[in-house]
């Protein structure tokens, strides 16, 4: 299979950070990339190629998935795809678990009362007291509701 690049700016949006920061990570040697220049691009006419290869493997099936997604909008007659148990690590499973439960528990907190904006406060509260080497906010529980839909 041919090798698939991306861009920095792709890169930065799978992984939920700025295109500079991956820049700076290809620069430090961090993130594997091939140099190329000449095209204006106001950064001195630099760009980066970053193979998919060279990424972790959660971005690795999360670029496949959003692939497959834009596959599927563009030809509606295409059946339904969708990632096997099998592409998943056990840990990667081990995850989606969590925050399958996770977002559920979110969801009953918030049934039933009047401030959404404050039963999210108290959840995350809980929820840092229960896990306090997961970093949460109440943007990225919205964020993970929403593809968990």
């Amino acid at each position: 299979m041919e090798e698939i690049y991306l861009s920095a700016k792709e890169v930065a949006e799978l992984k939920g950070c700025s295109e500079r920061y991956i820049q700076s990570q290809v620069q430090k040697g961090n993130i594997q990339a091939e140099q190329i220049s000449g095209q204006a691009t106001g950064q001195g006419g630099v760009q980066y190629r970053i193979p998919l290869s060279g990424l972790e493997r959660k971005l690795q099936t999360k670029f496949k998935r959003r692939l497959r997604a834009v596959e599927k909008a563009t030809d509606p007659e295409e059946e339904t795809a969708s990632i096997s148990l099998e592409d998943l690590t056990h840990e990667e499973r081990e995850q989606i678990i969590f925050w399958k439960r996770t977002l559920e528990e979110w969801q009953q907190y918030r049934n039933g009362v009047s401030s959404k904006e404050k039963a999210d406060e108290a959840f995350l509260e809980m929820f840092k007291i229960r896990y306090p080497d997961v970093k949460v906010t109440r943007p990225s529980l919205y964020r993970k509701w929403q593809d968990w839909q």
